[in-house]
């Protein structure tokens, strides 16, 4: 089987390009197929940069979520000082 590498259409870097096949697919729907086509690569490659993708997507967003809640878990971790500090001391 022959493998297209990608080519780096329109000076696009990788990045971008991974960036734009994943948006390609998730938001207007497109195949794989087409995505490769325009992109310069195989649509093994298209595969992989969409799920690539949508991991760093989903890592992204839980840090977001984390950092969302950090005071709340240090409110958390103050309240179990406490009655770590209570529990010694009785």
């Amino acid at each position: 089987m022959f493998k297209v590498a990608y080519k780096n259409p329109n000076g696009a870097t990788r990045k971008q390009a991974m960036l734009a096949a994943y948006s390609l697919k998730e938001n207007f729907g497109a195949n794989q197929g087409d995505i490769a086509k325009v992109l310069g690569c195989s649509g093994a490659t298209v595969s992989s940069w969409i799920k690539d993708v949508r991991y760093q997507k989903q890592i992204h967003d839980l840090s977001n979520e984390l950092a969302s809640v950090q005071q709340y878990v240090e409110n958390l971790q103050e309240e179990i000082r406490t009655i770590e500090h209570h529990e010694h001391n009785d």
